[in-house]
């Protein structure tokens, strides 16, 4: 077993990490992530830069 330095590092080392990971590796679920987040970056000042 690894030693983790932090108790958030055992958290996420466990099957609450495996399972995030599991929920968020399919191809939709990315894609409307990144359209999401494209927005929410396009609205700030200089998004649109930073998009490209």
């Amino acid at each position: 077993m690894q030693d983790y330095e932090t108790e958030q590092e055992k958290f996420w080392a466990g099957d609450f990490g495996n399972d995030y990971i599991k929920r968020n590796e399919d191809g939709k679920i990315l894609a409307a992530k990144t359209a999401f987040f494209a927005k929410i970056i396009s609205c700030l000042p200089g998004g649109r830069a930073f998009l490209h």
